[in-house]
């Protein structure tokens, strides 16, 4: 059984917060690629099941889907959590205008070395001008573990008209926040940050507090799109 098998079975991490999970499989550069990179968000309470997140995908190149999903907005774009990069390639692929936000920076870093513009702050800091689209990818609906005040800072920064689309979870009807922490295979893990999971109806009703309007829900590849307008 695997170091990371051992916790899963056992509940509870052990948390060091020296170790950084992400970091590390982000400073894995190519190598990420040719093995390991996987990571696992986890709830410190055992309450809410792992989710696994495969930090090669979000370093290669954008896939057919993602550049499906952005037939669904028009430019300029702000992504959310843009991590390496994928998204905002795909954005220039397309021929849109398009600005990460991440607060980590080793990812802000390797999305500039791709020939991308990103913040390296968080989507809380202040952030100038106002954009016609907005990408909550890779389950970024839960930066910050409170949903409703991601999509009210977001809703404050968008033209009229302006899209948000959002990855949600696979499961339709699940909204979680809790407490986490990144562990990688090995079993090492990082410090705790506050998260949440959320399915396309507890969006609807998340979107409509935060003045967004549903527009429509998209099956792209097994991924659930919502698309949220600023009308």
């Amino acid at each position: 059984m695997s170091a990371w098998a051992e916790q899963e079975a056992s509940g509870l991490p052990s948390v060091d917060v020296v170790a950084n999970p992400y970091r590390d499989a982000l400073n894995g550069g190519a190598h990420a690629l040719d093995g390991g990179g996987t990571i696992h968000i986890v709830d410190v309470t055992g309450r809410v099941p792992p989710v696994t997140c495969d930090v090669r995908q979000w370093m290669a190149e954008p896939t057919p889907s993602d550049r499906s999903i952005l037939d669904l907005v028009d430019g300029p774009i702000l992504d959310v959590g843009c991590g390496p990069g994928r998204m905002l390639q795909a954005a220039r692929d397309r021929a849109l205008e398009a600005v990460g936000v991440d607060l980590n920076p080793e990812a802000a870093g390797l999305a500039r070395s791709r020939g991308d513009r990103v913040l390296e702050q968080s989507v809380f800091a202040p952030i100038a001008g106002r954009w016609n689209g907005f990408l909550l990818i890779d389950g970024n609906i839960g930066i910050g573990g409170d949903p409703l005040q991601l999509l009210r800072r977001l809703r404050r920064l968008a033209h009229r008209g302006a899209r948000l689309l959002v990855e949600t979870d696979r499961q339709e009807h699940l909204e979680e926040h809790y407490q986490a922490v990144l562990c990688d295979e090995g079993g090492r893990c990082g410090e705790q940050f506050a998260w949440s999971r959320v399915g396309a109806h507890p969006l609807r009703r998340l979107a409509r507090a935060a003045d967004w309007t549903p527009v429509s829900e998209h099956r792209i590849d097994e991924r659930t799109i919502s698309v949220l307008s600023a009308s």
